[in-house]
């Protein structure tokens, strides 16, 4: 379920309430991350399983209003392309996470391994709707703030146009991720 502007603003005491579904492979893990976003007052459920996370989603009338999912060797591709209007936020034990991430924010140039995988795989997900990686072990502060993507996406639904106006940027973007690199 996508939240809409008019939904946020009747909801008292926002963002206690806000429905997190938890798809993560390690028990242990998910356990330790139900534990921390129920001590800040979200309901979440956890899978450790795509297809029941995926078939929850359409089962679920309610709907959830963010995913927290681990991104494991499948890629999870299939739930971001099914999942494209909630809020998904991977996570990861893998440490070349925030080297991707300064290599996209043009901090490193350090992209001869990272280039060909993880950044084109990283950029494909952020095309499919993930909104934010995390490495992991997740701290309070970053599931506290979890909400966040919540509400841009609420201010952000309705407006069709404004997607179309973003081709030009992408097509910047799969082209340069596919320019050779410089010796």
């Amino acid at each position: 379920m996508v939240c809409t502007a008019d939904d946020l603003l009747a909801w008292k005491d926002f963002p206690k309430g806000l429905r997190v579904l938890l798809l993560e492979e390690d028990s242990n893990s998910a356990a330790e991350l139900r534990s921390k976003l129920e001590e800040m007052d979200y309901i979440v459920s956890t899978f450790c399983n795509e297809t029941e996370a995926l078939s929850a989603i359409s089962n679920n009338s309610a709907g959830y209003h963010v995913a927290i999912v681990e991104d494991n060797s499948h890629g999870r591709f299939k739930f971001l392309e099914t999942t494209k209007d909630l809020p998904t936020i991977m996570t990861s034990n893998i440490q070349c996470l925030s080297t991707m991430m300064k290599c996209i924010a043009g901090k490193t140039s350090n992209l001869s391994f990272h280039r060909t995988y993880n950044i084109d795989v990283y950029v494909i997900k952020i095309m499919l709707g993930a909104v934010e990686f995390l490495l992991k072990p997740l701290s309070e502060d970053k599931l506290r703030n979890i909400w966040q993507h919540v509400v841009h996406k609420a201010f952000n639904t309705g407006k069709g146009d404004f997607s179309k106006s973003l081709w030009p940027i992408k097509e910047s973007v799969v082209s340069v991720l596919q320019a050779p690199i410089g010796k």
